[in-house]
């Protein structure tokens, strides 16, 4: 696939299910965002299972408890909040010495916190700037193992929130 394109939500879905049978066990990748997030919200780490390694969970665990109250509530997503997402990296890895092979989409996700009552007030988006604190980015990185005659689902392996305006 060529480099990043920015795609809405029915675009990009279509367009990895086409090019990757992207088949998460919550129909879409910003499906799955929104339930991930959700329980990372309210810290249900045995949620996660099966929808995010037991390694990714570890390390969340350890971050998660460095945040206080409002970080926590503030990782919810809610999948009108997304504005635009794309595919930023797909890779295909060959494990040394074996026949295993995995497929790594990572997604990136720009969010906007009450986008749609925003977008009512302002179609335009002319006034953007001045919700600086509401917006914030999720990178998720889906894998799925693509040896022959294995079946596998996808999972998350690694993800991140972030506020863009918290970095500077």
């Amino acid at each position: 696939m060529p480099g990043p394109e920015l795609l809405n939500e029915k675009e990009f879905s279509y367009k990895t299910n086409a090019y990757l049978s992207m088949c998460f066990k919550i129909v879409t990748p910003s499906m799955a965002l929104g339930v991930v997030s959700s329980l990372l919200a309210v810290g249900d780490f045995e949620g996660l299972d099966g929808l995010v390694t037991q390694n990714a969970i570890a390390e969340i665990k350890k971050n998660y408890l460095t945040l206080n109250v409002q970080q926590r509530q503030e990782l919810e997503v809610k999948l009108n909040d997304i504005y635009f997402c794309f595919p930023y990296q797909i890779g295909i890895m060959l494990e040394d010495g074996s026949q295993q092979r995995f497929v790594e989409v990572t997604v990136v996700y720009h969010c906007l916190r009450d986008f749609d009552e925003i977008k009512k007030e302002d179609p335009s988006l002319q006034t953007i700037n001045q919700y600086k604190d509401r917006i914030f980015v999720c990178n998720y990185r889906f894998i799925r193992e693509y040896t022959k005659g294995v079946e596998s689902d996808w999972i998350i392996n690694r993800l991140n929130h972030f506020k863009p305006s918290n970095l500077g």
